[in-house]
């Protein structure tokens, strides 16, 4: 399979992906809480246009800070609720549930069983974990905490590998990950330059290999929508098969807690 050779026609394979029924677990759609929408009318304007993209679900992800543990669960209800007043009882596009994006640090690998850190929808001990952005930031040894994690029952899910630079510098950080039993989640956006070159390149060769398990858009701002708009086009030409298993089904089931690896 070869990405860059294949025709495309616009419009017609994200038509049929969007009638799959589309669940996103990684955006910043809640105002007020990190760098995502500012404010209750962005909110609404992004998950209105996410609506209108065909997605059904959303479990947000906020940047949680640790040390504060906020935004916690009961901080995110009120937020949600607000945005779906301001949506209408006649809205028929997504509905909101709670998550967060969290660090993969100490501080989370040591106090994940207290029950602070919220996980993903309703997936319990299910957890949405990203890299610190920058060369030289993915701990020494990570992979061993990811194991004693999942040994415990926990299921970690990691954010766009594809702009991780030290997987980007050295591939083979990618396979140590893999068999620590880490899931990965591509940002779709990532396949249309959004984050550079090689962030691209890296999750087009990821997609190649099958490493993907779910594809969200981690929107932040409603001027992302256009090129979320693209980027769900571009995985649906690359291949359809694939793009409705990542950005469908499965964060569907990983949503609703029925997720099961085929690994």
């Amino acid at each position: 399979m070869v990405w860059f050779f294949k025709k495309k026609r616009p419009g017609a394979a994200l038509e049929q992906l969007a009638a799959t029924g589309l669940w996103d677990f990684h955006n910043h759609v809640l105002h007020g809480v990190d760098d995502g929408a500012r404010d209750l009318e962005q909110s609404v304007a992004m998950v209105e246009r996410l609506g209108a993209l065909g997605y059904r679900q959303l479990a947000v992800s906020p940047h949680f800070d640790a040390q504060r543990a906020q935004p916690s669960v009961e901080t995110q209800r009120p937020i949600i609720e607000q945005i779906e007043a301001a949506l209408g009882r006649e809205f028929a596009g997504p509905r909101l549930r709670t998550g967060a994006e969290v660090i993969f640090d100490d501080t989370l690998v040591e106090g994940w069983e207290d029950g602070v850190f919220p996980c993903i929808g309703d997936a319990r001990d299910t957890y949405l974990v990203e890299f610190a952005f920058g060369s030289g930031r993915v701990p020494r040894r990570f992979e061993d905490a990811a194991f004693r994690m999942r040994v415990k029952g926990a299921t970690l899910v990691l954010a766009h590998p594809e702009r991780v630079a030290d997987f980007q510098s050295d591939p083979g950080l990618v396979r140590v990950a893999r068999s620590a039993g880490m899931l990965f989640q591509l940002d779709v956006m990532a396949l249309v330059g959004r984050y550079g070159g090689k962030a691209r390149r890296l999750a087009y060769s990821l997609l190649e290999k099958g490493e993907y398990h779910f594809a969200c858009s981690d929107i932040h701002r409603p001027h992302d929508l256009d090129t979320l708009e693209q980027a769900l086009s571009a995985l649906a030409d690359w291949d359809m098969d694939v793009a409705c298993r990542l950005v469908s089904h499965s964060p569907r089931d990983l949503i609703e807690g029925t997720f099961v690896s085929e690994e």
